[in-house]
């Protein structure tokens, strides 16, 4: 008989006991699915060598049973929708019941600063020939902003334009997000060392 409590998920998560099924019909559930995901984000070296900026986040003891983690699912899953852990607190680095929330893709992906493919250049910027270029997606499309002499210029251009659509976003998602979030992210702004 298999031990239920047994760490085999990264060497941190266990099954546990109670009614969440891993499995359905052969296929895995979305909640299993996104549980192990989860952990390993934060526990999987292998996986934190290509995506350091999760190197130093974990999940909360409660979270490393199943079965607490899929009844809080069934509790605040929203179809279509992403765990995220750093908004609800900016910048949290733990994942858990009290710090995570279900959020659309779409706002889930409008913090992301992609440092490592950017290079030294401030977020935002890049160099075209003797200038600078600012970009940003838009809706998905990369568009984009403007070109400028300076590095500072270009960055400013990025802050102002990025800030207005992280509102209009927000406000598309308004009665659909925890009001923190969106408290969050009407006052967030961006900074040159994002």
């Amino acid at each position: 008989m298999r031990d239920k409590y047994k760490a085999t998920v990264y060497n941190i998560g266990f099954f546990g006991e109670g009614p969440y099924k891993a499995n359905i019909k052969g296929k895995q559930t979305k909640r299993y699915k996104v549980w192990n995901s989860m952990i390993q984000r934060c526990y999987d070296l292998k996986f934190q060598s290509k995506n350091p900026w999760y190197v130093g986040c974990e999940v909360d003891v409660k979270w490393h049973n199943y079965q607490n983690f899929a009844k809080w699912f069934e509790e605040n899953y929203i179809e279509g929708f992403e765990l995220d852990k750093d908004l609800l607190i900016m910048n949290n680095k733990i994942y858990g019941p009290n710090t995570c929330s279900f959020i659309p893709k779409e706002i889930n992906n409008l913090l992301v600063t992609r440092k490592k493919s950017r290079g030294n250049y401030p977020i935002g910027v890049s160099k075209l020939g003797k200038k600078f270029l600012t970009q940003m997606s838009i809706y998905g499309k990369l568009t984009k902003l403007g070109i400028f002499t300076t590095t500072e210029e270009a960055f400013k251009c990025y802050k102002a334009k990025k800030e207005e659509f992280i509102i209009e976003i927000s406000n598309k998602y308004k009665d659909l997000i925890p009001n923190k979030i969106y408290k969050n992210l009407i006052n967030y702004k961006i900074n040159i060392n994002n």
